[in-house]
C-alpha cells in the first residue's frame, strides 16, 4: 500500500485536515481526532479497501502507519 496515498485519504476524513500528516503522525497529538472522524475513517477503510476495521483494532493504533499496517494485514487474510 502507498503510505503517501493512504495519509491523504486518511486527512479526508477530517472537515478541516490537519497539516503536516505522515505515517508517523500519532492519532491522538491531532486536534481533529475524535469520535467522528474516527467512525469518518472505520467507513472510509470499508468503502476505499474493502476492510472492516473495528473501533477495537483502531484503538490499538497509535499512528498512522498503524492504521495502514492493520489493512495491508486484513487484505492479506481475507
Amino acid at each position: 500500500m502507498n503510505i503517501e496515498l493512504f495519509v491523504k485519504e486518511f486527512e479526508s476524513v477530517f472537515d478541516n485536515p490537519p497539516t503536516d500528516v505522515c505515517a508517523a503522525t500519532e492519532l491522538r497529538t491531532l486536534s481533529a481526532w475524535d469520535s467522528l472522524a474516527a467512525i469518518g475513517l472505520l467507513a472510509m477503510v470499508n468503502a476505499r479497501y474493502d476492510v472492516i476495521l473495528s473501533g477495537d483494532e483502531l484503538m490499538k493504533c497509535q499512528t498512522v502507519q498503524d492504521i495502514c499496517d492493520y489493512i495491508v494485514a486484513k487484505q492479506l487474510s481475507a
